[in-house]
Order: C-alpha cells, then structure tokens, then sequence
C-alpha cells in the first residue's frame, strides 16, 4: 500500500437510514468493527446514531476512504444514504481519532435538518451535534 500521508485525504459526511427489520442493537459492534477497520486503513471520523438514523464524519487517505463508502453503499443496515460533504482535502500527517456515539432526542431534529443542507453547513451542523452526543472514543 502506498505511504497514507503522501495521499490525498478525502472527508465525507453522509446520513442514512436503519434499515427495515434491523434492530437497533447492531450499533456497538458496527461502531467495535469500524474502529479497528478504519485505524487499520489510516481513517478516522465520527459516527453518530440516534436509533435509527446513522451520521458519519469519515476522514482519510482517498482509497480508504472511497473503499469504506463503497461497502455502505452495499450494507444492507443503510437505507436512503444521502452524501452531504464529500471533498478532497491536502495530505495529513495522522488520522483524527475515531469517536462513536448516541444522539439523545433533542438532536433528531439536527438530524434531520442535516438532509436538507449540504457541504460546510451541513459539517458545521454536524460539529454542533457531535458536541452534544454521548461519544465513546
């Protein structure tokens, strides 16, 4: 693989959907799996669920980043996935930390109004609510 802090970094920030039928017990162990996934690949970011929709932050070196987002577009979980940023940023040095949590009630309507902005709105709104979660790092 090729040096991860010679490469491009790409930021994406999407909101999806729990799919129907998925229970939304699947979040700790899908939040477990993606810490020790995305470290491995040089990504990091934050994910935020409120029981039934996902928020994520990722941030990385553009091949992990675009390989990550390809498997959600594919996970069954995930319904109704809207891109919300998606950019290209200069090469960093180390990956941010990975951080995982719950959004309380007051923050589905943040949630919510993330869909209908996009690009540093809908990242500034996305900031907002990440302050208020319950994360886990």
């Amino acid at each position: 693989m090729s040096d991860p802090v010679a490469l491009p970094w790409r930021q994406c920030l999407y909101l999806s959907r729990l799919a129907d039928g998925v229970g939304y017990g699947i979040f700790a162990g899908l939040a477990q799996r993606a810490r020790t996934c995305n470290a491995a690949h040089g990504s990091g970011g934050c994910l935020l669920f409120d029981g039934q929709r996902f928020c994520q932050l990722i941030e990385g070196p553009e091949p992990a980043v675009s390989a990550l987002r390809a498997r959600i577009n594919d996970d069954a979980r995930h319904r109704d996935i809207t891109t919300l940023l998606d950019r290209l940023l200069p090469a960093r040095a180390e990956p941010p930390a990975w951080e995982y949590g719950y959004c309380g009630a007051d923050d589905l309507e943040g949630l919510d109004s993330l869909n209908l902005m996009h690009g540093p709105a809908a990242l500034a709104a996305f900031e907002a609510i990440r302050a208020r979660a319950d994360l886990a790092c």
